[in-house]
């Protein structure tokens, strides 16, 4: 590698020297080359595409990612198929940066792509799959949304949530589906999904609900019932109110009866 100093670089994107700055790649120290990696975002020129997919494969993690970051922005379907095997890359916030760009090229044409990143052992990168999945809003996002409901991370799962109340009435009968079986995280968020939705095919299932043995669960559904609003759930919130052994199910019940 070659030696070079952070002052040229700015000296040779005022020059528009673009051949320069993707030699400058080469240098030996990484704080240039993510310098440079900038600079030659900044040019929008098609020829700095091939040179920035190069740079995802650097040996400095934040050349890696704002490598990665510049693509995103640049929207070159050239770096779709390497933005993807950055995908398992060894840092997560790369990874994340992949992610996030693989969107803003594709959109929904890489929701295939992404979904895969929900099984990522890193937080961010689940939270930023679930939160793109609600940008798009499509029916083929249910299924790894739903499936989101479970995830450890208490963020992913609202953004699960809120994900799935913006695909709306496509997700109810998935939902209904999850209420009913599966782990209590994901009975508890598609019942609170459920009733932010307000779709009355969920009315007779979240009343059945009302007699899950979590009392998280119990409580959701209450209080879904609550907000959709639909006279039929008010016997069963009733029994609930005056019988259910938690205290703050019985409570939340209560309140639900008064919202029909």
């Amino acid at each position: 590698m070659t030696k070079l100093k952070a002052p040229d670089v700015d000296w040779l994107k005022e020059k528009g020297d673009i051949e320069g700055l993707i030699n400058a790649l080469s240098v030996t120290d990484g704080n240039v080359r993510w310098a440079v990696v900038r600079a030659l975002e900044e040019t929008g020129d098609p020829a700095v595409i091939e040179p920035l997919i190069a740079a995802l494969n650097d040996d400095n993690e934040f050349v890696r990612r704002a490598a990665a970051e510049a693509l995103g922005r640049l929207g070159d379907e050239r770096a779709l198929k390497p933005l993807g095997n950055v995908l398992r890359d060894p840092n997560p916030y790369v990874r994340r940066a992949a992610v996030e760009a693989l969107w803003q090229i594709g959109d929904g044409a890489v929701i295939d792509q992404i979904k895969d990143a929900l099984k990522d052992d890193f937080a961010g990168v689940r939270q930023s799959v679930v939160n793109l999945l609600g940008e798009y809003g499509d029916s083929q996002v249910i299924v790894p949304l739903v499936d989101a409901l479970g995830d450890p991370d208490q963020t992913v799962r609202k953004l699960a949530i809120k994900a799935l109340v913006k695909v709306g009435a496509p997700a109810v009968e998935p939902l209904i589906a999850a209420l009913r079986g599966g782990h209590w995280v994901v009975r508890w968020g598609a019942a609170s999904a459920l009733g932010a939705i307000g779709d009355k095919r969920a009315v007779e299932p979240l009343i059945a609900a009302l007699k899950d043995r979590e009392a998280v669960v119990r409580e959701a559904s209450a209080m879904a019932l609550g907000a959709i609003g639909d006279a039929r759930a008010a016997e069963a919130l009733a029994a609930v109110a005056r019988e259910d052994i938690d205290r703050q199910v019985r409570k939340s019940a209560a309140q639900a009866k008064g919202q029909l």
